[in-house]
């Protein structure tokens, strides 16, 4: 197979601004396949057809082309004649001793000046294909499809569909960031975004040198996955060991991890303003188990950019298998037992006591996550082994 038949739907619901998404779906798809020689993606109702200038192991073809959001589903086609004889002998060629016990044929008949309509080409190729392989045909619930586009200049075949990701095309919908670790939370927090057109920058707060380089290695590797997504990311390295230290120094043991989550977000809002990103992405709520009361406390001053993607328990490991990741903890140095619950303190006992910041190592809060947030180290993650340049034609 030689092109990719590629239908959309949620897109095709934009009215005015429709062409902005479908633009933006051919540059990711492009930038998926681009090393793979596309030579042309052309725009069709309600789907796009990829052509390549050789033939692609299907394999490489459908990962690529699979990760990409904004697709319904997609097709490995074959381009061929608009003669109806050439056709039906390329699809025998093309079925290559596939067993099926049943099987259809469904025709778009995109040009109307073709002199057969969709019954008859349907009539005429599913006798061949009958003839050949001995399956009867089922139209309501086939083990087998042959899809047929005819265009105006070509005709292409392909067999079954395979799905796609979904969503909308990353880049349609702002920035934002992630505050991720080495959890399935958080991961899944910044695909969901992602799915929804979002593209995102990664933050992680890593324990060295009072932890080894575990969680940063997992979360580097969690963040090549999510990458395949978006073809290239920002991964901001924020060393909170330090920060760690003074806040078990200064506060006292049940509300040290609220404390830390507060200079998480303080830190991570820098980065956010620094990046022009719209939110914080978190993977926390009150679903996945954690004290929601303390954590709204924490939230209190992260800002107009802080954001979470709300709740989302359920489901969530199976966004985890597709992600491929599994369950790591993050780094907490000096903790044990269980921090406050929203049934042991209230919210405006949590933020009285927050006056405690302001003796973490002996300066201003904001300050202290300003100069974390400025000494924050970023490695750029790409998804292929070289930078990819996205544009609607190579």
């Amino acid at each position: 197979m030689d092109s990719v038949l590629i239908r959309y739907h949620e897109i095709a619901l934009k009215k005015g601004n429709r062409a902005y998404f479908t633009e933006m779906l051919k540059r990711n798809i492009v930038a998926a396949v681009k090393d793979l020689g596309a030579k042309e993606i052309r725009s069709l109702p309600a789907r796009l057809v990829l052509t390549f200038r050789d033939k692609i192991d299907p394999e490489t073809l459908t990962e690529r082309i699979s990760s990409v959001f904004g697709i319904a589903n997609f097709s490995l086609v074959q381009r061929t004649g608009r003669d109806i004889e050439q056709l039906r002998s390329q699809i025998l060629a093309g079925l290559n001793g596939a067993r099926f016990a049943s099987f259809r044929i469904d025709t778009q008949r995109g040009d109307k000046s073709f002199p057969l309509n969709s019954p008859e080409i349907n009539r005429q190729l599913g006798a061949a294909v009958q003839q050949k392989t001995g399956a009867r045909v089922d139209l309501d619930n086939p083990e087998f499809t042959v899809y047929v586009e005819i265009l105006p200049k070509d005709t292409y075949f392909g067999f079954n569909k395979l799905p796609g990701a979904g969503g909308l095309p990353v880049g349609t919908s702002g920035r934002l960031l992630s505050l991720i670790s080495g959890g399935f939370d958080s991961p899944v927090a910044a695909y969901r975004m992602m799915q929804r057109g979002c593209r995102v920058i990664f933050v992680h707060f890593h324990s060295a040198p009072y932890q080894d380089k575990t969680s940063q290695d997992k979360v580097r590797d969690l963040v090549k996955r999510l990458t395949r997504h978006q073809f290239q990311s920002r991964l901001y390295m924020v060393p909170f060991g330090e920060i760690q230290r003074q806040i078990v120094a200064a506060v006292a043991r049940p509300l040290r991890v609220v404390l830390y989550r507060r200079m998480m977000l303080r830190i991570g809002e820098r980065i956010a303003r620094r990046e022009k990103a719209r939110a914080l992405v978190t993977g926390d709520g009150d679903p996945t188990g954690k004290p929601f009361g303390v954590w709204m406390a924490a939230r209190h001053h992260a800002g107009e950019v802080e954001d979470d993607v709300g709740p989302f328990r359920h489901g969530l490991r199976g966004d985890a298998r597709l992600v491929e990741i599994g369950g790591a903890g993050l780094d907490v140095i000096g903790e044990a037992g269980r921090p406050r619950r929203r049934d042991h303190v209230d919210q405006g006992e949590l933020l009285d006591r927050f006056a405690a910041e302001r003796a973490v190592g002996h300066q201003p809060f904001g300050q202290l996550a300003a100069d974390h947030a400025g000494g924050a180290g970023d490695e750029n993650v790409h998804a292929f082994p070289r930078p990819l340049r996205c544009h609607a034609r190579p």
